[in-house]
């Protein structure tokens, strides 16, 4: 799972500037008070947070059970890679490297 934080935080801010400003324009500028418009950009602001909390999250775990070494995914992951050579999925070279999906 490869989740790039810079095109999620991008996506987020065009999105909820989006919504605000077509918020804004349903309920009138005229209209618009102190205490919308700072409810507004907070509640935005929680939900970037939100998502960069997650995403730093999600990459956490990932590279503590990449630099985890326990023997159980050490074997899991060998086990793994020797079903994809043995049923002929991908092909490694001498230094175990990755050249061929699908060798048939």
């Amino acid at each position: 799972v490869l989740i790039d934080l810079k095109v999620v935080l991008t996506l987020y801010i065009c999105e909820s500037a989006v919504f605000t400003i077509r918020f804004w324009f349903l309920i009138g500028f005229e209209k618009l008070t102190p205490i919308i418009t700072f409810s507004t950009l907070t509640s935005h602001f929680v939900v970037a947070i939100t998502l960069v909390l997650v995403i730093h999250n999600i990459r956490s775990n990932i590279a503590a059970r990449q630099n985890s070494g326990s023997a159980s995914s050490l074997m899991l992951g060998f086990r793994h890679v020797l079903r994809g050579v043995c049923d002929g999925d991908f092909l490694l070279d001498r230094s175990s490297c990755y050249i061929l999906d699908d060798a048939s």
